[in-house]
């Protein structure tokens, strides 16, 4: 079977073809662009500290403090965004769609420098299938467009490479070049490690015989690859992200890869019903039917091999290729997202080039093959066929719009999914209607008797209604279930410090650190407890480390300089407060404390009393000259500046206030100052 192109489009053609790829794509994808941040987005980027911090580049590259997955250029493209737009939504959909759009040119670019027919069309299904929305309409998927750019900038350029038998210093830069974006997309994301896979294949479908000199050649994408997928398998699995989900045996992991496989290839040719988080199926060995899907698959593959003289090397090559990109996701390596579902759309992204790279050329045979009639049949069918995938597109960016838009679809194709329910009951509770919010956690509980994350959140809420003891009883059960479940931990110890049971609080804290040591709310946790019981300069350390893990985290900012206050250490607590004013210019308690520590101090080299002055004012009007303490602090600073008639005017309307509200114990103080200073003047 004959797959090799023959002609290439005029200039005009080509620029028509890429002005509909183009506007096609911008016109499917406008509901995204108006579509907010959804589940994940605030761990990748609104909540994530290293977006922010001073030093977070560094750390993004040389720490373990990525809330994920190593995905060092990932997190860096979103530190660069937050440089360009803050945390408006709108700049990351729209980078995401660019490169989306870059992806699908990069598809049409490697499918024609291959030969194939009707690359360009290929290309353009790729761009509108909305099997790839939930990659392109979800900001954090960001490490999936970003990975498939750089995997397919790779392959072009190692097939410029090997177009040449006896490569030159210019070939050997293409290489290099080549072997970068390989390393961009693992730092990307780490499933991009079996394109020396694809090169393989690439060579034997372009039938090169693969000496020792192409080993060579292809050994430093396999050393390399190798490294960053053990380095994820270790992220995954020593650190306890997800090292208990996927609770099945190899055998069950090879019948669970044979279904995922054809799900995938059915909802490429059937796109219906597509959702966030798919029902969790039941994969068990000893049932004779669940080995159906895996025998076909190799029934498939056995006879494509057999008859591959007839058919060519190609389908074989778009089918391994298919198989080898979706091998890091299919279940024989567990991952976090396989407790709620087996399969997931974003997953498919790039291994659906290979699929629809043969639909295309075997449509293209039979066009060509066919007469006039049956050609028209053909180009109705596929006018048609892409003009459902724009609709079906169209309404897919519909549900990415926000969380609560996402959960309601997922239950709605997904009435059983754990995940929606959980989160759902999220939503509502933040809302205030807690009964409700209940009603959603004990749902999710019925269809996972023994899921942590629903013991967890009805333990929340129970401890927010003041059901102390129940709230201690469903952490304690999420607990015993999931021990490495660190939030459950933190808040275990937060619920016991309210009980009174303090010890058994730090111990608590303690083993949630154990378990992540770098979650910043929890060393604030401790910090706060150790410091309530006079081990200050432990609870210092502990704040200190907080503030490093998370440099924009006011509380724990806050709280550390009123620490060092406590330890004497003034110079350092003002240095703390005035971070918290970089971070939150508005914050009333660091404005204040500001103030009455640069007025209050004897010590020349902290005193300041202009700058008192000018926090004190700001302070009051945060309060709209209503509280009595600011207005005290406005006082004592306009007095220590020499304007004693200002500041015995606003020390009185402090007084009035302070008695106003049967504050006796401020307006003693106000009324005592205020003696002190009339004698003295």
């Amino acid at each position: 079977m004959e797959y090799i192109s023959t002609s290439w489009p005029t200039k005009w053609v080509q620029l028509v073809m890429v002005a509909i790829l183009v506007i096609a794509c911008l016109i499917i994808y406008v509901p995204a662009m108006r579509a907010g941040f959804i589940w994940d987005d605030d761990a990748y980027i609104t909540e994530n500290p290293l977006i922010t911090a001073a030093d977070g580049l560094r750390r993004i590259w040389l720490s373990f403090d990525h809330p994920s997955q190593y995905f060092p250029l990932t997190y860096t493209v979103f530190r660069l965004e937050h440089k360009l737009w803050g945390f408006d939504p709108f700049g990351y959909h729209l980078v995401n769609i660019f490169i989306h759009i870059i992806d699908a040119f990069l598809v049409w670019a490697v499918l024609v420098k291959l030969r194939l027919r009707w690359a360009w069309l290929a290309a353009l299904i790729f761009a509108l299938h909305p099997i790839n929305v939930e990659s392109v309409a979800w900001v954090t998927e960001l490490k999936n467009v970003l990975m498939t750019f750089f995997f397919l900038l790779s392959i072009l350029f190692w097939l410029r490479f090997i177009d040449n038998p006896k490569p030159k210093v210019k070939d050997w830069l293409i290489y290099t070049g080549s072997f970068i974006f390989y390393a961009l997309a693992l730092f990307s994301k780490t499933t991009a490690c079996t394109l020396p896979i694809v090169m393989v294949l690439i060579l034997w479908s372009k039938r090169v015989s693969i000496r020792e000199k192409c080993w060579r050649q292809i050994i430093p994408y396999i050393v390399f690859g190798i490294i960053m997928g053990f380095v994820t398998i270790w992220w995954e699995q020593v650190r306890g992200v997800s090292a208990s989900v996927l609770r099945l045996n190899y055998l069950e992991r090879f019948l669970l890869a044979g279904r995922a496989l054809w799900f995938y290839i059915g909802k490429l040719i059937l796109p219906v019903n597509l959702t966030f988080s798919y029902p969790l199926w039941e994969v068990d060995w000893t049932k004779p039917f669940h080995y159906v899907w895996t025998l076909a698959a190799i029934f498939v593959m056995a006879i494509m091999w057999f008859y591959r003289a007839k058919i060519g090397r190609w389908p074989i090559v778009v089918v391994v290729f298919f198989v080898v990109t979706l091998a890091p996701v299919l279940g024989f390596v567990s991952i976090y997202t396989h407790y709620y579902s087996y399969v997931a759309d974003h997953y498919v992204y790039m291994a659906c080039i290979g699929p629809i790279a043969l639909f295309t050329a075997v449509v293209s045979i039979i066009w060509h093959k066919s007469t006039r009639i049956i050609r028209n049949i053909i180009s109705i069918c596929l006018t048609l066929g892409l003009m459902t995938l724009c609709v079906a597109t169209w309404k897919q960016c519909h549900i990415y719009k926000d969380l609560e838009t996402l959960w309601q679809d997922t239950l709605k194709k997904n009435p059983d999914s754990l995940l929606a329910w959980n989160n759902m009951g999220i939503i509502i509770e933040n809302r205030g209607d807690k009964e409700k919010a209940m009603s959603y956690y004990r749902k999710a509980l019925e269809i996972h008797i023994n899921d942590e994350v629903s013991l967890y959140n009805i333990g929340t809420l129970l401890k927010s209604e003041g059901k102390l003891d129940e709230a201690v009883s469903y952490y304690q059960k999420a607990i015993k279930i999931q021990p490495n479940y660190a939030m459950a931990h933190n808040n275990l110890a937060n619920t016991l410090k309210m009980q009174g049971k303090v010890d058994e609080a730090i111990e608590y804290y303690k083993k949630a650190l154990l378990i992540q040591p770098r979650d910043a709310i929890t060393h604030y946790n401790l910090a706060n407890t150790l410091r309530s019981r006079g081990q200050l300069d432990q609870a210092i350390t502990l704040y200190e480390r907080a503030v490093e893990l998370n440099p924009r985290f006011v509380s724990a900012r806050i709280n550390y300089a009123i620490t060092m206050e406590s330890a004497g250490r003034i110079q350092e607590a003002i240095s703390q407060y005035r971070k918290v004013l970089e971070f939150d210019p508005n914050a009333l308690d660091a404005t204040t404390a500001l103030a009455e520590l640069l007025v209050g101090s004897s010590d020349p080299n902290i005193r300041n009393v202009n700058e008192s002055v000018r926090y004190a004012e700001h302070a009051a009007e945060l309060t709209n000259y209503s509280d009595p303490s600011v207005l005290r602090t406005l006082g004592q600073a306009y007095a220590a500046v020499g304007d004693m008639n200002e500041a015995m005017k606003i020390a009185q309307i402090a007084l009035d206030l302070a008695i106003a509200t049967d504050d006796n114990s401020s307006a003693d103080s106000i009324r005592e100052w205020i003696e002190t200073h009339k004698q003295s003047n």
